[in-house]
Parts: C-alpha cells; sequence; structure tokens
C-alpha cells in the first residue's frame, strides 16, 4: 500500500492536488503532519475528496512514519547526506504487504536534514539547474507513478521470497532473543534490508536456504542462552 506522509503543508491547494494525484494512482492513505488549514482543499482535490475526509492528521513526524514501513524522503538536494539518493524510476520494487510512505516536505523548504535521516530511502528528481525545486504535488505525482508502475510490474516470487525470508527471520529470533523489545528492533531493521535489496531470485533462493539451515541447527541445540 501506497501513502503520502506531507509534513507542515502551508497551502491548502497543495494538499487537495496532492489528494487528486494520489486517487489517480490508487494511493487512499493522506497523512498530514502538522497542516495548515484544509479549507480549500476539496475544491483541488475534485473526485478524490474522500481521502481529506479519511486523512490522518498528527502533530508529529514520528508518529506519522508509524503508519508506513518504509518511508521515502523526497529532497531537490543531491549532496550534505551520508547516502546517495535514488532517481524516482530505480527506487527499489517493495511487496504488496509493505506499506510504503512517500514523504513531502514544505513548500517553502522541504524536509529538514533531521526528517530526512530518519527516512529509510532518499529520492531526488532531476531538474532544471537554475530551478531544481518543484511543485510539492508534482513531485507527488512524479513519485506516485514511479510506485504505481513497479507495483504492476512486480513479480510474484519476490514477494514470495521475501514473506518466508522474513517468515524463517522470525522463527530464529523466537529461538534466540525472549525480550519483545528486541525481536521487534531486529525485524524492523531486516525488513528494511530485505526490502530494499535488489536481490535476484538466485540470490533470494540462496539466503532462504541460509536461514532455514541456521533454525535447523538452533531447534536441534538441546538448550539455548540469551
Amino acid at each position: 500500500m501506497i501513502s503520502v506522509i506531507f509534513v507542515e503543508p502551508e497551502s491548502s491547494g497543495n494538499i487537495g492536488s496532492i489528494a487528486r494525484c494520489m486517487e489517480n494512482f490508487g494511493a487512499h492513505q493522506l497523512i498530514l503532519v502538522n497542516p495548515c488549514s484544509l479549507k480549500g482543499a476539496q475544491k483541488m482535490a475534485m473526485h478524490a475528496a474522500h481521502i481529506l475526509d479519511d486523512a490522518i492528521i498528527t502533530d508529529r513526524f514520528q508518529d506519522a512514519l508509524q503508519y508506513v514501513d518504509i518511508s521515502l524522503a523526497t529532497t531537490s538536494k543531491t549532496s550534505g547526506f551520508k547516502r546517495k539518493a535514488h532517481l524516482p524510476d530505480h527506487v527499489p520494487s517493495f511487496p504488496r504487504p509493505v506499506r510504503i510512505g512517500i514523504v513531502i516536505g514544505r513548500e517553502s523548504s522541504g524536509l529538514t536534514n533531521k526528517e530526512i535521516e530518519q527516512c529509510d530511502i532518499l529520492v531526488s528528481i532531476p531538474t532544471c539547474d537554475t530551478y531544481p525545486t518543484l511543485n510539492a504535488a508534482t513531485a507527488c505525482c512524479i513519485l506516485l507513478y514511479e510506485l504505481a508502475t513497479s507495483e504492476k510490474n512486480e513479480k510474484q516470487p519476490k514477494e514470495f521470497y521475501w514473506n518466508k525470508i522474513m517468515d524463517e527471520f522470525e522463527k530464529i529470533t523466537a529461538i534466540i532473543e525472549k525480550r519483545p523489545h528486541r525481536k521487534k528492533i531486529w525485524t524492523i531493521v531486516m525488513k528494511r534490508l530485505i526490502y530494499t535489496a535488489h536481490f535476484t531470485e538466485r540470490e533470494s533462493t540462496v539466503l532462504l536456504g541460509f536461514f532455514r539451515r541456521v533454525r535447523n541447527v538452533l531447534e536441534s541445540t538441546p538448550s539455548q542462552k540469551n
């Protein structure tokens, strides 16, 4: 499922335009962080008014991230970060159960560096050097198109193997760790690794076989110590 997180939007018109883009590409969960008044957004949303009606509103960016599994931060800046920004058509594809969140920043200043660091993937849309900043709704529409296309082209085997790998991983963690908070952290990190890596089918089967072998060895061991 694809969601859009709009951080501190300053224009109700952009909120409505983003809702309309979401309806075009089958994304229906809009999350607004500390937004401006929504007055006037309905007019721009056209037939996507229901997305505005159902929008989730949070006071903090951290709370908005709880609604997605993988977050894609958008930025016009491509330097100064610890990781390389992806082009829109190079964003990894994800299996359908994964909740993907496109994170759009403020119209005037975008996302802060701190907010970008909290996201899983950094995306930058190439533009003219003389005016590199896209309108929030335009940027959102481009990414919605790329992700929707990626979902349609996603082959079932990847989703099948990713789910199997995560199933084996969770069985292993259940054996070697009893503390729920630590297992939760491990699972989050492993999901991010699996869902953002460009594994081939061969690599997926090798990794699945490895985890199965580890689980079999652990299950055959008389006792485990945390």
